[in-house]
């Protein structure tokens, strides 16, 4: 399955557009990444998966970044209800153990994010996979710099293929 060509869930659309989209004959739920909280981040979390980013300049990932994710959670027969993504940028992180008691992570993905920004002590190589206190770890470069490099798409894939079962 080509990361390139992917549809947009309804899921997915309703978490991008919550502020401009209305049901008006259904009750509304207010998704988990709108519940208070000590992170913000986008997704339910159902399949206890972490991506984590760190990104300066948008709440989330850029649209671009955001769609490339999206292709890349379809190939691995994932998508946003599976998922948390949260933007280390836009939460303040007093320990990994806090991020740990509230996502209860199986697996943690960071594109831009080291071992370093989570305050753990922890040796990784980029998109190598890692398993750490019963958890798999996966780190590599921003997604933009993978979405525009070929061969780094290959390695993520292989990874990502390994870590799912896939």
């Amino acid at each position: 399955m080509s990361l390139d060509n992917f549809q947009i869930t309804n899921h997915l659309a309703t978490e991008l557009y919550k502020d401009s989209l209305v049901v008006l004959d259904e009750k509304q739920i207010k998704p988990k990444s709108l519940q208070s909280g000590p992170f913000s981040f986008l997704g339910d979390n159902n399949k206890n998966i972490l991506i984590l980013v760190h990104d300066t300049e948008n709440l989330h990932l850029s649209e671009h970044e955001l769609s490339f994710l999206t292709g890349i959670l379809t190939a691995c027969k994932l998508n946003f209800a599976d998922v948390a993504l949260c933007n280390l940028h836009q939460n303040e992180l007093n320990s990994f153990d806090e991020m740990l008691n509230f996502f209860k992570p199986e697996k943690i993905i960071g594109f831009d994010v080291s071992p370093v920004h989570l305050k753990i002590k922890i040796s990784s190589e980029k998109y190598a996979p890692l398993q750490y206190n019963q958890m798999h770890f996966l780190f590599g470069n921003r997604l933009n710099t993978i979405a525009n490099n070929l061969e780094e798409k290959k390695i993520l894939w292989g990874t990502l293929k390994t870590i799912f079962g896939i």
